[in-house]
């Protein structure tokens, strides 16, 4: 169970990384916090162009899946939502969708840190430790608030 907290909270965070550096030609301008945001962990990760191009390319299949993910776990929860609202809510239904959810979610943050480990063979060791740093110090902001 702790192993399953761990993993979400990580997936949280390593969302919050793939937000932070998510680089496109089609940022909405409208959205200046998002692009302040990248531009100063651009700069202060000192981030080339080629490693720019490197992480968007990985962003790109990260957020297919992810998508895919979610829609499955909001499938499940339609489900669930189904059960529970039912004249007698079967128990073991209930519970197998609890599980159901419960494994996607964690197929997703498994999915996480197999793209952070990515972005780690991309950045070198500095800018890696940067970039934990800076997401690390954008949770605890956001957590306070």
């Amino acid at each position: 169970m702790r192993f399953i907290i761990i993993l979400l909270l990580l997936s949280s965070v390593i969302a919050v990384v793939v937000g932070v550096l998510y680089v496109s030609s089609d940022l909405d301008p409208m959205d200046e916090n998002d692009s302040v945001v990248r531009e100063k962990t651009i700069k202060k990760l000192g981030l080339t162009d080629d490693k720019l191009s490197k992480i968007k390319n990985l962003d790109i299949g990260m957020d297919i899946q992810e998508k895919d993910a979610w829609e499955k776990i909001k499938t499940v929860y339609q489900k669930e939502k189904e059960e529970l609202l039912s004249q007698n809510p079967s128990q073991p239904a209930v519970y197998g969708y609890s599980k159901e959810i419960s494994d996607l979610q964690s197929e997703v943050a498994e999915k996480k840190l197999e793209y952070l480990l990515k972005i780690k063979e991309i950045l070198n060791p500095n800018q890696f430790k940067k970039l934990l740093h800076l997401e690390r110090e954008g949770f605890s902001h956001d957590c306070k608030e």
